[in-house]
């Protein structure tokens, strides 16, 4: 009898999962296709014979959310938002981040809640409305939904802490950087001993120009066991540009990493400090490593580094930077050089420019400020005092640098005359000086088809 009523349940369970794989196929066709009436129709007739088949309900959600989505344009120039300096770009056509309203975000949560309340380990329906949080921009949903999604989930693994990391990136791609550390920030909670969470916290800071915050993690990272190469080598970088070099280089040197990159970077540190052994770590590290890339720089770098004609001369250092180092190696190359070489002003403008592109600006312009004395050409020094304003500005003394900004406000090329309007111009507006304000705004904001900066003063004269 127990032989003869097992055999009925897994007839009946094979039944219905074929009937759920068939509602799930049939509406996903039909939604690929866009019949989003026919998809309605399907499964509003499932719906209507058993109200609580939970794929036919979960389909439903999907046909709602993708009827919203579809009215949005996929593909789009877009204008970037990037106030560096470093990057001239003005636009790009690329995917666009799909944005789900409250009405539809309400219509498709109450849909898929009512899956969770019928089949609470329906993992997928979890991850689902954490998406559509995420989409709706809805953070304090989502910051309740995530324990649930967690405990839902078998393996709680780094995996899963990693994966957590999308949820969080979703606010960032709408341009809402501070609800994403605040997943961030939630995500660590249920994953306090994850170091490589941690350090992408401190990346995600330091790429929003927050130096003191990415420091602050990437010291915490650095000191939880268990990261890998990536985090370590991020966390190092971090400290290097935003605190000390050397306590960057103690990352390295005590690690027992075995991975050749880690022998690399030693070899490099060695270098720094002169110590002979760089040529045996380096060489080591090129007969271990196995490139997966036909052109790594640090393979390049390694091998221009050993050269029995190298020299630590301006030629040297200029074959070095060809190889295009990593930043950690660039740091490391440019504060060597600028205290080995008699011709100071390319590695310390490049170290001034790196320390500035990885938001380390009281840095840069310190170094900017040592390379004021050093003897410079008319375009050098037109160079050091855009850069220098620039910095002075992302580091807080607005004021000393609408000194140099009113250098560019009426000469040099169209992006740094408009750099120059829209900075100056901030400054002005923020101390209440509107007038002037638009008056270097309208100077360049007819020319927006040509810089970044011209369409930035375009967009604060609307």
């Amino acid at each position: 009898m127990k032989i003869q009523l097992l055999t009925l349940c897994l007839i009946c369970l094979s039944i219905t999962l074929q009937a759920q794989n068939e509602i799930i196929n049939t509406s996903s066709e039909l939604l690929q296709k866009g019949e989003y009436d026919l998809a309605d129709h399907y499964l509003d007739s499932i719906i209507t014979a058993a109200p609580n088949t939970v794929d036919a309900l979960m389909m439903k959600g999907n046909v709602v959310l993708s009827r919203a989505l579809s009215t949005q344009a996929s593909i789009a120039l877009t204008a970037t938002n990037d106030e560096s300096i470093y990057d001239e770009t003005i636009g790009e056509m690329g995917e666009m981040p799909k944005y789900v309203d409250k009405e539809t975000a309400e219509k498709v949560e109450t849909l898929w809640l009512k899956c969770i309340h019928l089949a609470p380990d329906r993992l997928d329906i979890y991850q689902g409305l954490c998406t559509l949080y995420g989409m709706a921009l809805m953070k304090d949903k989502l910051l309740k939904e995530l324990p649930l999604l967690v405990k839902a989930t078998p393996a709680k693994n780094d995996d899963l802490a990693y994966s957590l990391e999308n949820y969080a990136l979703a606010f960032e791609e709408r341009n809402d950087f501070n609800d994403c550390m605040a997943v961030y920030k939630k995500n660590l909670d249920l994953f306090p001993q994850s170091g490589g969470l941690v350090g992408d916290m401190a990346v995600m800071y330091q790429k929003h120009g927050h130096m003191k915050e990415a420091v602050q993690y990437a010291r915490q990272s650095a000191a939880m066991k268990g990261s890998d190469f990536i985090t370590c080598y991020n966390v190092a970088s971090i400290i290097a540009l935003g605190a000390d070099i050397e306590e960057a280089n103690k990352i390295f040197t005590s690690s027992k990493d075995a991975s050749p990159l880690l022998t690399y970077y030693q070899g490099i540190i060695q270098f720094y400090h002169n110590d002979p052994a760089w040529h045996e770590s380096l060489s080591t590290f090129l007969k271990k490593y196995k490139s997966k890339s036909t052109d790594d720089g640090r393979i390049e770098l390694a091998n221009v580094l050993i050269a029995d004609s190298f020299k630590m001369d301006s030629a040297g250092y200029e074959a070095a930077m060809a190889t295009q180092p990593y930043e950690f190696e660039y740091l490391l190359l440019s504060t060597k050089a600028q205290n080995a070489l008699s011709n100071k002003y390319d590695p310390m403008l490049r170290l001034a420019n790196l320390y500035a592109r990885k938001s380390s600006f009281d840095k840069a312009v310190q170094v900017l400020r040592n390379l004021k004395s050093i003897p410079k050409t008319t375009d050098q020094d037109s160079t050091y005092y855009f850069d220098m304003a620039y910095a002075l500005y992302k580091s807080g003394a607005e004021k000393e640098s609408a000194t140099y900004w009113k250098m560019f406000t009426d000469a040099g090329s169209i992006f740094r005359q408009s750099a120059a309007c829209y900075f100056l111009g901030m400054i002005y507006d923020k101390e209440g000086k509107k007038n002037e304000a638009k008056a270097l705004y309208t100077k360049t904001a007819g020319r927006a088809s040509e810089s970044k900066f011209a369409n930035f003063c375009a967009a604060k004269m609307k």
